[in-house]
């Protein structure tokens, strides 16, 4: 399955920076083909996350606006790569589930859009947790990362919790 990330570097790759930008009535500025890429790569990972479910609840990230949309931001630093942070928030500061959430977006995202070019970082809203420093290091080490999904059981839970339901 083809991704807005896909259509969006071969798009990048093709010159679209050299398109010039127009002006609406209201004389802000349209915004480019590659701002637009960037807004529906932002859409796509909302979409792609927000149906977890909660390892607790009998309800979605979405429900439990442990995800939303207006948290997710897509930039591109430099022409080679793709940076979406991902930031969360717990439905409770001491929620000892919250790792399991993380990994489980990351896990998803991955998967969904696996490209050499896009960084993700997850990382829990400010304030919003009481181990945050510890949760967005483990699930943005990738050796750290790599070890967690190296257990059976913590990828059996993951499995369950981002696996769509209809």
């Amino acid at each position: 399955r083809t991704s807005v990330l896909d259509w969006y570097m071969i798009e990048e790759n093709t010159a679209m920076e050299k398109i010039p930008c127009s002006t609406r009535e209201n004389n802000e500025p349209e915004p480019s083909p590659k701002d637009e890429n960037l807004e529906l790569l932002k859409e796509q990972i909302y979409d792609i996350i927000s149906t977890i479910r909660d390892p607790e609840k009998p309800y979605t990230l979405e429900e439990l606006d442990v995800v939303q949309a207006d948290l997710i931001s897509v930039s591109q630093p430099n022409p080679s790569v793709i940076l979406a942070t991902i930031t969360w928030v717990p439905t409770v500061p001491h929620c000892h589930l919250a790792l399991t959430i993380a990994l489980c977006i990351r896990v998803k995202l991955q998967r969904e859009l696996a490209a050499d070019h896009l960084k993700i970082d997850i990382i829990v809203q400010d304030g919003k947790h009481s181990q945050k420093a510890e949760i967005d290091r483990q699930v943005n080490d990738k050796e750290r990362y790599s070890a967690a999904m190296e257990k059976e059981e913590i990828m059996a839970v993951i499995e369950d919790l981002i696996q769509e339901r209809y």
